[in-house]
């Protein structure tokens, strides 16, 4: 038997390195889903997250509450989030903070986080709001 290499060893790992064994853990639940899910679990979704939990933070939603459940999160995020036109920094923030919850996780489920999140967009939508506001009664 061939002794394999370290190259080898951080090909084959880099993945579990990179998400911090979230990769073995989504493998966990894939397999999970083939024996046990039927066709209504894909609409309405279905496991006990304690047991099966990703936390690649929109698998562990769609786990939650099927493609449904996501669909109606993905709109309510839209709705709560984009009322107005926003500027280009809102927008990129967004996406990336969207895109870094959902590879590390935690975002959505946790309080604390969820709370800072919302605050921090509320906060950059009212400095939003006030520079679009015309200036009324100015002293002549």
């Amino acid at each position: 038997q061939e002794s394999r290499g370290l190259g080898d060893v951080y090909k084959r790992q880099l993945m579990t390195f990179i998400t911090s064994k979230r990769d073995l853990l989504f493998k966990d639940a894939i397999a999970y889903i083939q024996e046990h899910w039927n066709a209504l679990n894909y609409v309405i979704g279905g496991i006990d997250l304690k047991m099966h939990r990703v936390e690649f933070e929109f698998v562990d939603i769609f786990l939650f509450l099927g493609i449904t459940g996501v669909l109606i999160y993905i709109i309510i995020l839209k709705k709560v989030f984009f009322q107005k036109k926003q500027d280009w920094l809102y927008i990129v923030l967004f996406l990336t903070i969207i895109l870094i919850s959902s590879l590390g996780g935690n975002l959505f489920f946790s309080i604390t986080n969820a709370f800072f999140f919302a605050v921090v967009f509320l906060y950059l939508r009212g400095i939003n709001t006030v520079e679009e506001e015309p200036v009324k009664n100015i002293p002549k």
